[in-house]
């Protein structure tokens, strides 16, 4: 609502706590502070210098265009327009917690006119002094805009708006996306009692609709467009139905990539997968004709049919990827993560107790191994590989480099891991395929001696140790590492 004078000039509505008008022109506006600190009265004060009864606590304080936004603790909201002729001389009060004047500013001080960006001012006015400092650098007059300004976007009438800082942050938005054509439209009572006197861009489309007859359904649509679109760069649905074909309504590729959007954007229960469909129209852009045919248990059989063929569609979309967005590969990340998984699953080859990184040793897991680029930390699926929960990490790293020299036909990739990867018997079956790896290895009494025996000359500082704020240094010694293996029976024919 808006404080629009009457003919006889008289009090503000007591339902506008701190808003008085001033007898020789404009308002005068009392707010206390928010501190916590608080001078100790002493001695006679007199009553008309305290703040008056039911002042309101300022939790903020916001300057932009030609207007200033008192934030209340109450939840509410005071807006003045200084550039209204009835807000000529208005005066803003701040009291201490205590009830006692600590600072009387004129509005004009506040916003002389127009201001080019938003300013902020904190509930205590902390460093109120140097902010207005900066603020009045940047004043400036009104210049011509195509966007309406904050208070036109609002519609309010006056120069004081006593509202809610959520229906002030709403305006602020709804000015800087104007209907290009606003279609007006009678509303219902309880239309304009819940909105007030200001109607968004989307409520005067509805209702233009809804005098037409027709239906407007919205879509939380979210991320819907980007993820699709690198997922049919990647060709994921043609891979799929390649090795997977199907005849009916709905392609195991179709399905898939259902699966793999909600995943990426909504996880949810396969039961739920089919609501949620729905609610965010994706059926509309696969061209699904009802959501409804996404139950358990079709996604369940799509899932059936592709797990046969899993890895070697994972590479083709692996290598469809680098060739699309030019991932390099020349340097790879290798690393473990788990999933744990709640109820029984005796007996079952993959789901099973270990090491748990998600502290929860009480739970069964699967063990996943991820190959990621060094470039971005592209996860590549086609290197990775699925491992029983009780798996050693250092029993996948081989494996891994293995994996990843078949799928990219090079042995020069540059694996990364952690120590516990770095065992003497993995390099030397690593160094024998011609790979190359990088990690810290165990600190071992050998180790010590040696870097012990290295003079302090020798260390060199790593550059981008010191972008972290610390020096790291590093020198270049060859090591020997020994390793026991079993000979090989071998028969010999005389």
């Amino acid at each position: 609502m808006s404080a629009t004078t009457d003919s006889q000039r008289g009090k503000v509505p007591e339902s506008w706590p701190g808003v008085f008008e001033n007898p020789h022109g404009g308002y005068h506006v009392h707010l206390t502070l928010n501190k916590r600190e608080t001078p100790i009265i002493g001695g006679a004060i007199d009553p008309q210098a305290l703040a008056p009864p039911g002042t309101p606590v300022l939790a903020g304080m916001s300057v932009f265009e030609d207007c200033i936004v008192f934030v209340l603790r109450n939840g509410q909201a005071i807006v003045m327009h200084v550039t209204d002729p009835v807000a000529a001389g208005s005066v803003v009060y701040f009291h201490e917690p205590n009830g006692m004047l600590r600072q009387a500013v004129p509005l004009e001080r506040l916003n002389p006119g127009w201001v080019l960006s938003t300013y902020r001012f904190r509930g205590d006015l902390g460093k109120f002094d140097k902010r207005l400092a900066q603020m009045r650098c940047r004043l400036a007059p009104p210049i011509h805009r195509k966007s309406p300004t904050f208070w036109m976007a609002g519609g309010w009438l006056g120069a004081v708006v006593y509202t809610t800082p959520s229906l002030v942050w709403r305006v602020r938005d709804w000015q800087y996306s104007p209907l290009p054509q606003p279609q007006a439209a009678t509303p219902t009572a309880e239309q304009v009692d819940r909105l007030s006197t200001a109607y968004p861009a989307d409520v005067q489309q509805i209702l233009a609709l809804q005098e037409r007859g027709v239906e407007k359904i919205t879509y939380q649509v979210g991320g819907l467009n980007l993820v699709l679109s690198y997922l049919e760069r990647i060709g994921l649905a043609e891979v799929v139905d390649r090795y997977c074909p199907r005849e009916g309504q709905l392609s195991e590729g179709t399905v898939i990539t259902v699966l793999v959007i909600n995943r990426l954007l909504a996880p949810c229960a396969l039961r739920k997968v089919a609501r949620w469909v729905a609610q965010t129209g994706l059926h509309l852009w696969l061209g699904i004709s009802d959501p409804a045919l996404l139950n358990y248990d079709r996604l369940a059989d799509a899932l059936l049919a592709v797990y046969p063929h899993w890895q070697v569609i994972a590479a083709e979309v692996t290598l469809r990827a680098v060739e699309q967005f030019r991932l390099r590969v020349e340097t790879v990340h290798y690393d473990l993560t788990s999933v744990f998984f709640h109820g029984a699953y005796e007996g079952s080859a993959w789901v099973d107790f270990g090491y748990s990184r998600d502290h929860r040793p009480d739970k069964p897991q699967v063990n996943i191994g991820l190959s990621t680029t060094a470039d971005g930390e592209v996860v590549l699926p086609g290197g990775s590989g699925i491992h029983a929960g009780h798996t050693h990490d250092g029993t996948t790293t081989v494996s891994a480099h293995q994996q990843l020299h078949a799928l990219f036909q090079r042995s020069d990739i540059l694996v990364t891991g952690d120590r516990i990867m770095q065992s003497a018997e993995n390099m030397l079956l690593i160094a024998r395929a011609h790979g190359r790896f990088l990690g810290p290895v165990d600190w071992t009494p050998y180790i010590r001696r040696v870097v012990a025996s290295c003079p302090d000359e020798e260390f060199k500082v790593l550059p981008y140790s010191t972008e972290a704020g610390h020096l790291i240094k590093a020198t270049l010694r060859r090591l020997r590492f020994k390793v026991k293996e079993k000979l090989s029976k071998v028969m010999l024919i005389w």
